[in-house]
């Protein structure tokens, strides 16, 4: 299975993803360059394809306008992401994921922002970490 990662300069690279369970953890990790984190679909826009960014490469890897903007990140909403991003093709199709992750998290800011109660919003309780 090939990735493709999309660098922060905007050049674009495949690799081939190894079968083996262990290579394929070193060989995503070696391309985002640390600790992986799956985003979520709920932030991007492809249907078929896994993406991975480097877990605490916000504050120190440079940004990727370029790779945010190819993925389907609204930058009007979210800030761009940093450092490598990696596309892994998926079989299953995300967007049915998606649309279910928008619809929670979309519960979830009503709430935060005073619009619906926890009742209201279909969510039965919070719990108010802040307070």
């Amino acid at each position: 299975m090939k990735i493709i990662i999309l660098h922060p300069d905007g050049q674009r690279e495949e690799r081939e993803l190894p079968a083996d369970p262990d290579k394929r953890l070193e060989a995503l990790q070696a391309a985002v360059g640390g600790y992986i984190e799956y985003l979520s679909p709920a932030f991007h826009g492809l249907h078929n394809h896994e993406v991975i960014i480097n877990d605490d490469g916000h504050e120190r890897l440079p940004l990727n306008t370029t790779g945010s903007l190819a993925i389907g990140m609204d930058l009007k909403v979210c800030h761009p992401l940093s450092g490598p991003i990696v596309l892994v093709p998926t079989e299953d199709d995300l967007h049915a994921q998606r649309l279910a992750q928008e619809y929670y998290f979309g519960r979830l800011d009503a709430l935060v922002l005073g619009l619906s109660s926890a009742e209201e919003a279909g969510l039965g309780f919070v719990i108010d970490a802040q307070s």
